[in-house]
Order: C-alpha cells, then structure tokens, then sequence
C-alpha cells in the first residue's frame, strides 16, 4: 500500500460569508491544513457547492480504488457499461494521484 501524497484524514468545510475553506488533516496545535480556499465571488450557493465537492474528494477516491480494486481489470464479456465506468474511474483515480499528466483541456 502506497502513502497518499495529499493531506490526510476527513476533509471539512469551514468558513463563512466572504470566504471558504476547506481543512484536513490532524489539528496539531496550529489548527488544520486548508487544503483549498473558496474565495465568495460567484454567490454563496456555487462557493459552498464547490468547497464540498473538493472536501469529498479524498472520500471519492477512495471509493474509487475500492471498486476498481473490487471489479478487477474488465474480461472479456464484462457488460460495456461496467468496463467503461472502470476505465474512467482508473484515469479518475491516476490524474488525482498524479500518474496521469492533467492537461488544461481536461
């Protein structure tokens, strides 16, 4: 099993009207690490929208691994749905564990 490159542990929502952040990892005495910041600029309801779909992130990914690992690499006469579904969420899983290179057109 490899160690996760990103901030460990649950990831939370904190903040309030002018900005959004999202912490993780373990509150040492110093607080938490904001993994990301939301700043409000295009209304409240997009900026929160967007802080929990990047706190779910490290949750996603991991129910990712867990299903490709679960269905293994597709065989022939796997259902197309399900063999497609697995090869986005390997290309899913490596862009966001950097082993695919990410281009600004994807």
């Amino acid at each position: 099993m490899t160690k996760t490159k990103h901030t460990p542990g649950r990831w939370e929502v904190k903040g309030g009207e002018n900005a959004i952040r999202v912490e993780g990892g373990k509150d040492i005495g110093y607080g938490r690490t904001v993994v990301s910041f939301v700043a409000s600029s295009r209304g409240a309801r997009q900026d929160l929208a967007n802080a929990r779909l990047i706190a779910s992130a490290p949750m996603m990914l991991s129910a990712l691994k867990a299903i490709c690992n679960e269905l293994g690499v597709p065989q022939p006469g796997y259902p197309q749905p399900v063999a497609n579904a697995y090869e986005i969420a390997k290309e899913a899983i490596a862009r966001a564990t950097n082993e695919l290179e990410i281009t600004h057109d994807g």
